[in-house]
């Protein structure tokens, strides 16, 4: 059973419901980190009027009746509610009225999705069968399915932004987004509310990279594609509904191979600057602000990347660089990004030698999800704060066959409109 302390001013403002015996279980149990059997433990306290529970008694049904249609305090309901797992307010919406206004307001949703980066993000993994399947993992190895989508045949190519999911899906394969003879369509979706969209191909046909990220000022989800020579850009829940090109300034050259990070309002890709006093490539990050639409230019980690395996991430709100050399994993984290400081957080050592590192390993709390490339399973690996390996936990709950896509994904209410 799971208690959390609950915070004395938050106490202060329940007032006289916090006394109540059922409203404070609620409490107690629904508030704090989230894992795969929290919904079991919600299910008898969130359903009142429409309960088949017979282990809840009449008198907490008539209790739980009055919590819910009680005038509670609105900065106590969106106190409480912001700390659910955003797949049981999902739930939740249905409990009363004003609990489904609460839960959709774009206030709300915006505060859920930062106190859920602050705890954060949980483990995705995207298989390509007959279409996509899309399962959470949690922190004991334990898969559950969040979503599944039938398609011809689809890769997972754009990495999240905010809880939405971004990819390309092709009449052949992954490689057809290369090809200039395929049609190419790109689907979003939030796996937690079930809600997708589909927008039409960008006007260019040449080779690109395509990139998911938030435009701070104007609140609208942009879908970002750049080619040799140019970008276009696709606004979200605009009215306009198409692409607009913007003309890549001179100097830059994007990998059409590397994936965009989506963090402080900018697109990042991994580059390179020629150290040529030293002898070796200097990492360096090209940078697309969504919401002016220009490039820049910064260093990275002091490292060369000629050496071993390197790919860029958001952990915990902050960009991050994941540097793998066999089984030796080493994660740089963008700690001033006004200064462009970089600080060498963690050293890890993998039990097995891991697949292709970028898409088949994701890191996040000292806690390393990634596939074997001894028996292509995927492991749960645990960390001290140190970097020594604590346990480790084969993922369970999947299926057998599968093409493999790992990313870091937070659960949110997020809307793409």
């Amino acid at each position: 059973m799971l208690h959390v302390t609950i915070d004395k001013k938050l106490q202060e403002k329940m007032g006289k419901w916090y006394s109540k015996p059922l409203y404070r279980k609620l409490v107690q149990r629904c508030i704090g980190r989230e894992h795969y059997s929290c919904e079991k433990r919600m299910k008898r306290f969130i359903y009142s009027s429409t309960s088949n529970d017979s282990s809840m008694s009449m008198e907490e049904e008539e209790e739980m009746k009055q919590v819910v249609s009680a005038n509670i305090p609105n900065d106590v309901l969106v106190d409480m509610l912001s700390r659910f797992p955003a797949r049981a307010l999902m739930r939740l919406k249905c409990v009363s009225k004003n609990w489904h206004s609460v839960i959709q307001d774009p206030v709300f949703v915006n505060l859920h999705l930062t106190l859920a980066k602050e705890t954060g993000m949980g483990l995705i993994q995207i298989l390509d069968d007959t279409g996509f399947r899309i399962y959470s993992i949690d922190d004991f190895g334990f898969a559950t399915e969040l979503h599944s989508l039938v398609t011809d045949n689809s890769y997972p190519h754009v990495p999240s932004c905010n809880g939405l999911l971004c990819f390309l899906d092709s009449s052949d394969d992954m490689l057809s987004f290369l090809d200039n003879s395929k049609e190419i369509r790109i689907r979003l979706c939030n796996p937690i509310t079930g809600e997708t969209m589909t927008i039409t191909k960008p006007y260019c046909f040449r080779r690109k990279t395509a990139g998911l990220g938030y435009d701070t000022c104007s609140q609208k989800y942009k879908v970002v594609c750049c080619s040799e020579s140019e970008v276009e850009v696709y606004t979200l829940g605009s009215e306009f509904n198409s692409w607009r090109t913007i003309k890549c300034p001179s100097g830059f050259s994007i990998n059409f191979l590397e994936k965009p990070i989506y963090s402080h309002g900018n697109l990042h890709w991994k580059a390179s600057l020629s150290d040529h006093a030293n002898g070796f490539q200097q990492c360096a990050i090209i940078a697309f602000d969504m919401s002016d639409e220009k490039f820049s230019l910064f260093k990275g980690p002091d490292i060369n990347i000629m050496n071993g395996n390197h790919w860029l991430c958001e952990l915990e709100g902050s960009l991050s660089l994941v540097q793998t050399y066999e089984k030796k994993v080493i994660l740089w984290v963008l700690k001033d990004y006004e200064e462009q400081e970089w600080m060498k957080k963690s050293v890890y050592r993998l039990p097995f030698y891991p697949s292709w590192p970028e898409g088949f390993m994701t890191i996040r709390n000292n806690k390393i999800l990634f596939e074997s490339h001894e028996d292509e399973c995927d492991y749960v690996c645990h960390y001290d704060e140190q970097g020594q390996l604590l346990k480790v936990i084969k993922v369970t709950g999947l299926p057998s066959s599968f093409k493999n896509y790992i990313d870091n994904h937070v659960k949110s209410l997020v809307s793409f409109k």
